[in-house]
């Protein structure tokens, strides 16, 4: 409703959004009624808030990401990070939701400080809620368009619900461009100029004489690679220099530059199918799903199973000794011969959380006993594939979605499913509140280990009262 609210051409006067708005409201309400989905529960049209917001935080961090990329072509990994977060950040999100007065339109009347608010309506609309809302119209839009595109047949379900996200995002979540600045490109215009944006490669400090072997080596890994990848995508002619620098890990400028790109591509694309497959399952489900898919550890297992245990080894070879034999252990072990239902991978991550939770070894890398993930390099690497791949193809969010969408859920494990599918969905919701339960108990019994380790010394005995002052003198007599 507050999204309809927002895109109606009297809200969309009165609070300056962009004219694109106006128009796209117009074009829902001439369409025919959306079909029944995710987003509309009952027949009032009222929409899951927790999940258009979960979804919107997903949107909303792809296109802070895109943005960010094109704006700053020679930022390197730590600048990107701390800009794009001032886009995120709930200040900021708080700021432009009062310039777009969106506490009128949550409150439904005037927002007046002192006079007309009693103080309970006043704090509803606190800080975060406003941040949160403003996410929850951007999945609100990302999911009413896709389904849109679901229901009239189009082929690019997922360039629609991030173009229509694109929108409200360029409008009002950006901040103000000083008068003389040009305004920016549209999103898809940005996607499709990355690879005008990359940096050229190029190792930091001083550069070493070119090795021949290495070159050697790296257009071996490059040929795999795009083996690996599919004959449809022709990587060599698109982008050769990217190419050669995302076949091994590395902390370059270009390579951290498409893990970014990657990483954040991978959270909306997932997030968007998790809500189409699982209906039925709330915001917290969803997260925990999400969580265990794009995880380095499931990123580690679909760059082994995708591109095989020799090359997976070759990306990392520039790693460390201790990080390179911690993670042949971890590829060895990959099952290459099957694909992975969703129920499966809550399975493995379960127990690979509770042998990372087990008192490691004495052999075990230094990196891993202070708590870090020794498989990081290889979920990187799987990241800057993806924004690879994004990049080669300009932009072309469903195409690359397609090329890595069978990593996630493999064909073979759907016709599995197919079966008993509300049965399966079923069996994975219990698995998420399984461990989901099973982390709620491991969160108390640490907070009692803390609480025990406070109060273990007895505390300091209160301190004694003043004695009491002297009574006063009386008459001195004679």
């Amino acid at each position: 409703m507050l999204a309809a609210a927002l895109t109606s051409p009297a809200a969309n006067a009165e609070a300056a959004l962009a004219p694109g708005l106006a128009a796209a409201a117009a074009a829902d309400a001439a369409a025919a009624a959306p079909a029944p989905g995710r987003m509309l529960l009952d027949a009032r049209g009222c929409c899951d808030y927790e999940v258009a917001e979960w979804v919107g935080d997903a949107v909303l961090r792809f296109l802070s990401v895109a943005h960010v990329l094109f704006e700053e072509p020679t930022a390197r990994d730590k600048q990107l990070s701390l800009a794009a977060e001032q886009i995120l950040r709930n200040q900021s999100l708080y700021e432009r939701a009062k310039e777009i007065r969106l506490p009128e339109l949550a409150l439904c009347r005037p927002f007046e400080v002192s006079a007309t608010l009693p103080e309970m309506r006043k704090a509803a609309c606190s800080l975060k809620d406003q941040a949160n809302l403003v996410e929850s119209l951007l999945g609100g839009l990302a999911e009413t368009a896709r389904q849109q595109a679901l229901k009239d047949g189009q082929a690019d379900p997922l360039r629609r619900a991030l173009e229509a996200a694109s929108h409200f995002f360029t409008a009002a979540v950006l901040p103000p461009r000083p008068p003389a600045a040009p305004p920016p490109p549209p999103w898809a215009e940005q996607l499709r100029r990355l690879n005008e944006k990359m940096p050229p490669p190029q190792r930091r400090g001083r550069q070493p004489p070119p090795d021949r072997q290495l070159q050697q080596q790296l257009q071996e890994q490059a040929a795999a690679l795009c083996c690996g990848l599919g004959s449809e995508l022709d990587l060599h002619a698109a982008c050769p220099a990217l190419l050669l620098e995302a076949c091994r890990w590395n902390e370059r400028d270009t390579f951290q530059r498409l893990e970014f790109e990657g990483d954040a591509f991978l959270q909306a694309a997932v997030s968007l199918e998790l809500v189409a497959r699982y209906p039925e399952c709330d915001e917290g489900e969803l997260t925990h799903l999400r969580s265990c898919l794009v995880k380095n550890l499931h990123l580690s297992r679909l760059l082994t199973r995708r591109f095989g245990a020799a090359l997976a080894r070759e990306f990392v070879r520039d790693a460390s000794e201790a990080h390179r034999r911690a993670i042949e252990s971890f590829v060895a072990g990959v099952d290459t011969t099957s694909g992975l239902s969703m129920l499966e991978v809550l399975t493995l991550t379960r127990e690979a959380a509770a042998a990372d939770a087990a008192p490691p070894p004495a052999s075990a890398p230094r990196h891993d006993r202070r708590g870090h993930d020794y498989r990081k390099p290889l979920g990187d690497q799987y990241e800057a594939i993806v924004g690879l791949v994004l990049t080669a193809l300009h932009g072309d969010v469903d195409r690359t979605w397609a090329v890595f969408r069978r990593d996630f859920f493999p064909p073979e494990a759907e016709a599995a499913e197919a079966a008993d599918a509300a049965e399966a969905r079923e069996e994975v919701r219990r698995e998420v509140r399984r461990q989901q339960q099973q982390q709620r108990e491991q969160a108390a019994k640490a907070e009692v280990c803390l609480q025990r380790l406070f109060f273990l010394s007895p505390p300091p005995p209160p301190p004694s009262p003043p004695p009491p002052p002297p009574p006063p003198a009386g008459p001195r007599h004679t």
